[in-house]
């Protein structure tokens, strides 16, 4: 037997981007099945797999609210913050989130950063590499930051931090 040929033009086929919003779509319900059961971590994996997948702004409120619930709480803030800097965040919803991070930076320290050259890649504590927020949320106590790129020395900056602290802190690289 000979099994059908799906060509482009065939309309039973779905277009990629309809494969990807039901995917999301998918993983957004199974996290809140997960979050619904209190299995945090479980929706927090989704999420993140989610938001990874099809980085929607909308996705990073579920990551935010997981932590915030898991107490994980500078990682919420600046999952929420993410939201609130996004040009596609809902400006409606904007100041109900910038409120709840005022909240969490009682418990949290902010850090503000700058860096020279803008594009420097940072690290702070043991977490990923990625390019520098202006502000990050860390938890109070003794915080590390690595700063990497190509063509340059590579800067390492320890401070403290007190819940409810903020510190501006300048990283540069030199040649």
């Amino acid at each position: 037997a000979v099994s059908p040929t799906v060509t482009a033009d065939d309309k039973t086929t779905p277009a990629p981007s309809d494969l990807k919003l039901k995917g999301a779509v998918e993983l957004r319900d199974l996290g809140n099945k997960l979050f619904e059961a209190q299995n945090y971590l479980g929706a927090l994996a989704v999420y993140k797999e989610a938001y990874e997948r099809f980085p929607n702004p909308k996705i990073l409120i579920n990551i935010g609210i997981t932590l915030n619930k898991l107490e994980r709480f500078a990682e919420a803030a600046n999952a929420l913050q993410r939201y609130v800097d996004d040009k596609e965040a809902e400006p409606a919803m904007r100041p109900e989130f910038v409120k709840a991070i005022a909240e969490i930076d009682k418990r949290v320290g902010v850090l503000e950063l700058q860096v020279d050259p803008a594009d420097v890649q940072i690290q702070i504590n043991d977490g990923d590499w990625s390019t520098a927020p202006k502000l990050h949320r860390v938890t109070a106590g003794s915080v590390t930051l690595n700063g990497k790129k190509d063509g340059y020395r590579t800067e390492t900056k320890t401070l403290s931090i007190n819940a409810g602290e903020r510190q501006s802190v300048t990283l540069g690289l030199s040649l």
